[in-house]
């Protein structure tokens, strides 16, 4: 692995830390399942992360999501994940 993809992963890496921390502050009942059932948020969120959602949202969704990220940055990341993971929860 090259440096600079050591440090992209070690990006994504404390992302999903972050992801965490978040789910359980905000959504502590979405983290109990997690946590009851074994299920690690990263392999569910990490695709999401990568993608910029282009993988799992329709494309209006999509381009309102990508222009929150280039207008607010990577804070957008967390906040539709967050909303996501609430509405599936729900």
């Amino acid at each position: 692995m090259s440096f600079p993809n050591f440090i992209a992963f070690v990006g994504v890496q404390a992302d999903q830390r972050v992801l965490r921390n978040l789910v359980t502050n905000f959504l502590p009942n979405i983290d109990q399942v997690l946590r009851e059932h074994d299920i690690e948020l990263a392999l569910i969120s990490a695709n999401w992360f990568l993608t910029l959602f282009a993988s799992v949202v329709h494309m209006k969704v999509l381009m309102r999501v990508w222009d929150l990220f280039f207008f607010e940055g990577s804070i957008t990341l967390f906040q539709v994940t967050l909303g996501m993971l609430k509405n599936r929860g729900a």
